[in-house]
């Protein structure tokens, strides 16, 4: 009997927050990657597992709904299971549960993600029907996130700066992490917005990959005033579109 759902519990340090005492929006996203890695070894559908057919899952589409994040000294966990998996692309929900006051699990939030194979020697698409994907499990419990929505920004697109990937950002791969591209996506509000505000809900879709040496250029576009596109492009191609809507932050 394969699990159906996978559970991981953490703790969160200082080290791990940022300058407002709460997850950031890197370490969840680095969380949500590891639990679906961590199912997808038990499902015999991991990286080693599709090694031998020169195929890997990269992140295609995120969107997280948050009402409440990890704060300082606190325990969270994330429950994920399988919606969705055919030949082409994987469906995942990720549960996040943070402890209250009374010291109970309660749940906080929800992420919807999506996952796409590749041939990892061509970057191109692959069929996933080597791997029998219709045997493995899937939770009959829809998930709760909606669908991300097309992210276009429009011409009154500021530019915020520019960024050269470098050896860091780079994943086992070959292309730049995921995570990686969230640090230039954050930057475009100053330090104070981030202390007085929470994310609401934030969504990005990975269009193109991009590679060791390339630059990025990042521009943002405010409106509504508590919502954010940001669009990171190489050359005019856009490669990340992300939105991001803000709440103020509870006092």
């Amino acid at each position: 009997m394969k699990q159906l759902v996978h559970e991981h519990e953490y703790f969160l340090t200082a080290a791990e927050c940022d300058v407002a005492g709460r997850m950031p929006l890197t370490l969840l996203v680095e969380r949500i990657i590891e639990t679906a890695t961590e199912h997808a070894n038990i499902l015999g559908i991991g990286y080693e597992d599709l090694k031998q057919y020169h195929i890997g899952w990269v992140l295609s589409r995120l969107s997280i709904e948050m009402k409440r994040p990890p704060r300082f000294n606190s325990r969270y966990m994330f429950k994920t299971y399988i919606n969705d998996l055919n030949r082409l692309y994987s469906t995942r929900t990720h549960e996040l549960y943070v402890e209250n006051d009374r010291g109970e699990m309660e749940q906080t939030g929800a992420v919807r993600t999506v996952w796409v194979a590749i041939d990892t020697d061509k970057r191109t698409a692959a069929d996933l029907s080597v791997i029998h994907a219709e045997e493995c499990v899937r939770s009959d419990s829809p998930c709760p996130v909606s669908p991300v929505r097309l992210i276009k920004p429009s011409a009154t697109l500021v530019i915020m700066g520019k960024y050269c990937f470098r050896y860091t950002d780079i994943d086992i791969n070959g292309h730049v992490n995921s995570v990686r591209y969230l640090d230039s996506i954050l930057q475009v509000r100053p330090m104070e917005w981030h202390l007085n505000h929470d994310i609401e809900r934030f969504d990005i879709i990975y269009h193109h990959e991009c590679m060791w040496g390339q630059e990025a250029t990042v521009g943002a576009q405010y409106a509504p005033m508590d919502t954010d596109i940001v669009d990171l492009s190489v050359t005019g191609d856009t490669k990340v579109s992300a939105r991001i809507k803000w709440r103020e932050k509870e006092r």
